[in-house]
Order: C-alpha cells, then sequence, then structure tokens
C-alpha cells in the first residue's frame, strides 16, 4: 500500500492502516446475525454485535466506497478474512450528515451519485479484541473511533509513530489566561445611543 492510497481520513489513522493495516473481502451479512441500518453508527453497530455474539470479531479501519473516497468505518468478522459490514446496506443518505460532508468534500455532482449506499469497495483494518473493545467503550463512555487509542497502546510500530511526534507543548507554548491571537476587529463596534 502507498501513502496516498488512503486519502480522506485522519491522517494517523492512514498511518497506523498503511503499517498494520490487512485487507477484508466483502461478504453478505449471514443469517442470524444483527441487522443494523443507522448510518454513522458503524462502531457502535460493530462493537455491541461482538460484545453480544462471541463468534465476531471487532475491526476498525477504513473502507472504499464505489465512488473512490475513503471513510473511517468499522466492521466486524467471522473468519478474520471477510468483512461483515453491519450498516452500510443499501440505505438512502440523501439528507443525512454523510451526504452533506460528500457534498462539501467532493461537490454535489459525486456526492448525489452516493444517494444509495453500498458496502465498500475496499476494506483495509486492524482487529481488536473483544476484552479490549469492551474495557475502551467502558473508560471512554461512548462507543466510537478507538483505533488510534488503541493502537497507541498495543502495537510496537504505532507506539515508535507516536514517540516519533513533536509534543504540542514544545512546538507552541501554551499560557493560560491569554488570548492566542488578538488583532484588529473585522469591523468597527457599533455604539448604540438612546
Amino acid at each position: 500500500m502507498s501513502a496516498t492510497d488512503i486519502n480522506g481520513i485522519h491522517p494517523v489513522t492512514a498511518e497506523i492502516l498503511r503499517r498494520e493495516g490487512k485487507p477484508y473481502i466483502w461478504t453478505p451479512v449471514p443469517k442470524g446475525l444483527p441487522r443494523y441500518r443507522t448510518i454513522g453508527d458503524c462502531h457502535a453497530n460493530s462493537a455491541r454485535a461482538v460484545l453480544e455474539d462471541e463468534r465476531l470479531f471487532y475491526v476498525e479501519g477504513a473502507a472504499r466506497h464505489q465512488e473512490g473516497w475513503w471513510v473511517e468505518h468499522a466492521w466486524v468478522t467471522l473468519d478474520h478474512v471477510h468483512a461483515i459490514d453491519l450498516t452500510w446496506r443499501g440505505q438512502s443518505t440523501l439528507g443525512s450528515r454523510r451526504h452533506k460532508e460528500a457534498i462539501h468534500r467532493f461537490g454535489a455532482d459525486a456526492a448525489n451519485h452516493t444517494k444509495r449506499t453500498k458496502p465498500a469497495d475496499e476494506y483495509i483494518g486492524i482487529e481488536i479484541p473483544r476484552q479490549e473493545v469492551a474495557e475502551l467503550v467502558v473508560r471512554n463512555e461512548y462507543y466510537g473511533l478507538i483505533l488510534r487509542q488503541w493502537a497507541r497502546e498495543h502495537v510496537e510500530s504505532v507506539k515508535a509513530f507516536y514517540a516519533g511526534l513533536p509534543i504540542k507543548s514544545e512546538s507552541v507554548p501554551l499560557v493560560f489566561g491569554e488570548r492566542a491571537h488578538v488583532g484588529p476587529r473585522s469591523r468597527p463596534r457599533r455604539v448604540v445611543r438612546h
């Protein structure tokens, strides 16, 4: 995978996936598994399913939509090879937050071709063990993006990547109680006379 393969997602997530991610092949949801359909809740859908069904494994990473754009995404797998997508399953996204984001990022023409969401063309992710998913959900008090946090704590190559990043306090000193930017007002104050 080259550095340009995963565009449009958080750069740290892209770097983690370049270092440790593995490809998954989409497969339809097998009978007997939950069929969640709430767009934008893929992390919660997948985490709930994994915590309820011990046969499933939680995978977080990125998926490439058929229109070519990547999105941070979560799904489950039974066999460590196939992506079982419990969220993207043909729902209409017209007017949804995701559709509005696509219009903003890719323009109306590209976004309007994605009125019907289909399973992604590609999945690249990292499996996170069930017990660690449960611990992170309890610790963070929400279902959500946990890949960066988990990888920072458990994956050696990612630990080294984070260790090489500059610390914010070294690059920009923080002074509490002072405004970060002081400049002229863009328009003069209006004085109200009685």
